[in-house]
């Protein structure tokens, strides 16, 4: 597996492994107008406005992995193909955050697989708070990435 700085040409199969993402992930816990939203074209829109791109990762034959998004300290998003979770990408991702700079992170609060994934990792749960999300008010828990 490696991981490289995502290119344009990258952003629509980055897309959709969020869209597929946020169905998994957030299905019990988004409204369907929140989720409804959230389409592979939302995604690569975001990708193509962000200053920073995403970093993927990718074995040497195939689409990606998965991607992570980092910057100003913070891990934005993180997420892994439902098909191929479990092997290994998620913590490479999230490595590589780390040694580019990620200290915080924020998730929902109903999202336990995410916050085992972090917890197991080292990340330590900050804070609760609620914010509004796509017309909806949630709540979030914050984590931090202790120094070693």
């Amino acid at each position: 597996m490696r991981l490289r700085p995502a290119t344009p040409a990258d952003f629509p199969a980055l897309a959709e492994i969020v869209a597929t993402g946020y169905r998994d992930a957030f299905g019990t816990i988004l409204s369907q107008a929140a989720l409804a939203e959230r389409t592979a074209a939302h995604f690569a829109r975001r990708f193509a406005s962000e200053t920073v791109p995403p970093v993927l990762a990718e074995d040497e034959k195939g689409p990606p992995l998965g991607f992570h998004l980092t910057y100003g300290g913070t891990l934005h998003m993180l997420f892994v193909d439902t098909q191929v979770q479990s092997r290994g990408a998620g913590a490479a991702l999230l490595a590589d955050a780390e040694r580019r700079g990620a200290v915080r992170l924020e998730c929902f609060r109903d999202n336990r697989a995410a916050r085992q994934f972090y917890e197991k990792r080292g990340w330590v749960h900050a804070r609760d708070y609620t914010r509004e999300f796509v017309g909806d008010v949630y709540t979030f828990v914050e984590y931090v990435k202790p120094a070693n």
